[in-house]
């Protein structure tokens, strides 16, 4: 019986460490970091979706030039127009010429939405593939210079769940980034030095600080019920930016673009917006490195070991005690380091030890009959 139970406790520990670190814990996570942030005023990564009146499957190169013009100044930290536009080599489009030939417009970057069986310039995508043989979706273009494109899917009806795959494949086995790629290595360059990323069986997206996301088939984000991201009509912008002008102070443009990602598009760019926010917070998101890991696993199983001889009373005291200490940990640490402190590990421990306590009376009881 002993040996079972040890067995068991060896199990669950394995379990809880593979579903913490390989990114199965996010769905609890993503509560406790937007509560931390929220007490701690610490900024998560934003994305903010500018919706554009649209023709078809098309949005105005004039309304395009607008909202840009609107965000000078404002430096999110990146803009994706997410749907085709019209033809640009004909009007009064220079601001969009600029920023589809440089990838930039008066220091903000930008990235351009095309379909892929639109020829266009991407760029190489720094991830490895295992296996190489993974399927993802082709593209007519080349990786080349300029690269101020990202390929994304055409959507087939707008009440339906956004397609967004991360990479595509040229016909010459070249990886290319999509638009939303585009977006999440944008952000890890800023946080980081980028690192190249691996894929693993085709789901498994494993970043360069360890986290990991779990990809749908051809590498899309898998679609979830997230919370919602920031959105605003075009209208909206051009009315605060023109009141603005005019002297008054409008903190919310401020709030709606520093350092965040923009899409504009339609109204599917709501849904993408949200989906896109939810992997930034994700990837950006800080664990503890694995000896300090291995570290609190060890100290906090020693410490239930412990309390696991005192006596009922004792135990519960001692159980409470450890939780709001585990639990003040955890909102010093994120203030003062940005780390996340483990939830599933810590919960499994507590678990195994109120079942060992549970077993261990039982035992006793049918030992010593009345």
């Amino acid at each position: 019986m002993k040996r079972s139970f040890l067995f068991l406790v060896s199990l669950t520990l394995l379990i809880a460490v593979f579903l913490e670190r390989g990114g199965f814990s996010w769905e609890l996570e993503r509560p406790l970091l937007h509560w931390l942030a929220k007490k701690t005023d610490h900024p998560l990564p934003g994305v903010t979706a500018v919706i554009l009146p649209m023709t078809g499957e098309l949005i105005a190169p004039q309304d395009v030039a607008l909202a840009l013009r609107a965000m000078l100044g404002f430096h999110p930290s990146l803009i994706l127009i997410a749907a085709p536009m019209g033809d640009l080599s004909n009007g009064p489009f220079s601001l969009l010429r600029e920023a589809s030939r440089e990838g930039a417009i008066q220091g903000m970057n930008c990235c351009f939405g095309v379909f892929p069986k639109q020829p266009a310039l991407y760029q190489e995508a720094s991830v490895h593939l295992l296996p190489r043989e993974t399927e993802l979706t082709v593209v007519a273009g080349e990786v080349g210079v300029p690269n101020a494109s990202g390929f994304m899917l055409p959507s087939s009806n707008k009440d339906d769940a956004p397609v967004m795959p991360l990479f595509g494949m040229t016909s010459h086995g070249e990886i290319v980034s999509s638009l939303w790629w585009r977006a999440l290595e944008a952000y890890e360059k800023n946080k980081n030095s980028i690192k190249p990323v691996f894929l693993l069986g085709k789901r498994m997206l494993v970043l360069c600080n360890k986290n990991v996301i779990w990809l749908g088939s051809r590498s899309c984000l898998i679609q979830k019920k997230v919370p919602s991201a920031k959105m605003i009509s075009l209208e909206d912008v051009l009315l605060l930016r023109e009141e603005m002008e005019r002297g008054e102070m409008r903190p919310e443009l401020e709030m709606l673009f520093r350092d965040r990602t923009v899409i504009l598009g339609g109204e599917e760019a709501i849904a993408q917006a949200a989906l896109l926010q939810d992997a930034e917070q994700q990837m950006g998101i800080n664990h503890l490195n694995a000896p300090i890991y291995g570290l609190l696993l060890v100290m906090l199983t020693m410490g239930m070991m412990i309390a696991l001889r005192f006596s009922e009373i004792d135990f519960w005291f001692f159980l409470f005690f450890l939780i709001v200490v585990y639990a003040f940990s955890t909102f010093i640490v994120f203030n003062f380091l940005e780390l996340l402190m483990p939830l599933v590990m810590p919960s499994s421990i507590m678990i195994i030890a109120l079942l060992k306590r549970e077993w261990g009376q039982t035992r006793n009881s049918s030992r010593n009959p009345v």
